[in-house]
């Protein structure tokens, strides 16, 4: 189905190819372009298998994060 992107997801077909921002306006993107995240300890087990995923996101995505230090705003 030519409507269809990657075999079975809707909604794709933009007039502008390439876009990659589901956010129209500026001020509402983190700033830098990058979220501050923390692992909560009690996930111990599957921090690097976070990690991997995270970092596997960088290689694949526009998508930027980092590990938060002193950030107020973080996810």
């Amino acid at each position: 189905n030519p409507d269809l992107y990657d075999v079975d997801m809707a909604g794709f077909n933009t007039k502008y190819p390439g876009e990659r921002s589901a956010i129209v306006g500026s001020n509402f993107r983190w700033p830098g372009g990058v979220d501050q995240y923390v692992i909560a300890r009690s996930l111990g087990n599957y921090a690097n298998l976070i990690q991997q995923g995270i970092a596997d996101y960088h290689r694949n995505t526009c998508l930027k994060f980092k590990q938060r230090t002193n950030e107020n705003n973080f996810i």
